[in-house]
């Protein structure tokens, strides 16, 4: 599995359909608001025949961020979400940043999808910082 920093359109477009293949985590809101993250901060995918998984992460109020992460559904739980994780930590120690936040559903959201999610964050070190609530419309 090769785990790569790209910006080639090609895997854009891939990791815009794994997000498409997983509406439970992403809405079309959010597959627009990927596809401009994409092209504006950095995407960071798993490939093996295809792209397999990605991360995208770019910088908000002055700290590193995972903006978006996914995995093809037939390749979850098989460490690739981890691999990717691991391929940002170690960009980012390369240029000694010392912080790296995540974004999720709050734990008082009963929401099966993003209960795996958290927990995935939970097993890699990160810690709940704190609860913002999103604006409903």
């Amino acid at each position: 599995m090769r785990i790569a920093l790209t910006k080639h359109a090609a895997h854009i477009n891939d990791a815009l359909q794994i997000a498409i293949s997983l509406p439970e985590y992403f809405t079309k809101e959010a597959i627009k608001n990927m596809e401009d993250d994409f092209k504006k901060d950095y995407l960071i995918i798993a490939e093996d025949t295809s792209v397999e998984g990605f991360l995208c992460f770019g910088i908000r109020q002055n700290r590193y961020e995972i903006l978006w992460m996914a995995v093809k559904k037939d390749k979850q739980s098989q460490g690739i979400g981890k691999s990717l994780l691991e391929f940002l930590i170690s960009h980012l120690k390369n240029k000694n940043v010392k912080e790296l936040y995540a974004k999720t559903l709050s734990p008082e959201e009963s929401y099966a999808p993003y209960e795996r999610t958290r927990k995935f964050y939970e097993e890699e070190g990160f810690q709940q910082l704190y609860i913002e609530k999103a604006n409903k419309k």
